[in-house]
Parts: structure tokens; C-alpha cells; sequence
């Protein structure tokens, strides 16, 4: 995918997930195709508001795979909404540190983990889960 699609993710984040989505507690995975076009939304809904890593890693993975088998030239963005402040949680850096991981076992380019609720919008950084 193009590398100039930074901006273009947040604001397709904003456009697609609205303040009625962002307060429900949800993990967005979001398929962009190498046109830089989002192609296919999946929210998992009504996630645990204290899943394991193993929980994370389980629903992530769902998604890696099927780009992997698929062999699509595509990337995925994720986003978690939930209540609350967009500060980063515990919860968040399980997300996150599962869409790394599985990303990188199936080789399927991640283009960020974004953290939407009702009070704002934040992007996941490593420093964030360190």
C-alpha cells in the first residue's frame, strides 16, 4: 500500500466509526487494499473489557489469516472503541501487542492501531505499550 495514506486512514476512522460506535466496546478490523482504498470493515462487537492476550491474539488472528490466504496485496488497520477517555488502557495494549504479533507471523502489513471513543481519537504507539 501506498505510504502516503496516513491522514487518509484517520479521517476514513472518523468518517465510518461515529459517536454512536465509539461508545460501544468493539475492535474494528479494517482491510485496506493496495489502491490505499478501505475495502472491507469487520467490527467484533461486545468484546470483553478485560480479555487475555490469548483473547486478543484468537480475534486478531481471525483476520491476518485471511488476507494471508487469500494472497491479497493488502494491510489492515484496527481500531478499538469503548467507553471512556482515549488515553491508552491495559486493555488497548493487549490489542495492540496482538495485532503486532500476528501481523508479523502472517506477514500482512498493519497500518496502525487507533484507539476511538465518544472523548476523542488516539493512535497506538509501541511507546505507548512499553
Amino acid at each position: 500500500m501506498r505510504q502516503d495514506t496516513g491522514n487518509a486512514v484517520v479521517d476514513h476512522l472518523k468518517f465510518v466509526i461515529g459517536p454512536p460506535e465509539r461508545r460501544r466496546r468493539s475492535v474494528w478490523y479494517i482491510v485496506y487494499e493496495d489502491d490505499g482504498q478501505a475495502h472491507l470493515h469487520f467490527p467484533v462487537d461486545e468484546v470483553s473489557p478485560e480479555p487475555t492476550l490469548d483473547d486478543c491474539v484468537k480475534v486478531s488472528d481471525v483476520f491476518a489469516e485471511a488476507i494471508q490466504t487469500a494472497g491479497a496485496e493488502a494491510s489492515l488497520v484496527v481500531a478499538i472503541t469503548r467507553p471512556g477517555p482515549a488515553s491508552v488502557t491495559a486493555s488497548d495494549r493487549l490489542w495492540y501487542r496482538a495485532a503486532q504479533q500476528v501481523c508479523a507471523e502472517r506477514q500482512v502489513p498493519l497500518l496502525g492501531v487507533h484507539v476511538m471513543t465518544a472523548a476523542g481519537h488516539r493512535q497506538i504507539f509501541l511507546d505507548d505499550v512499553l
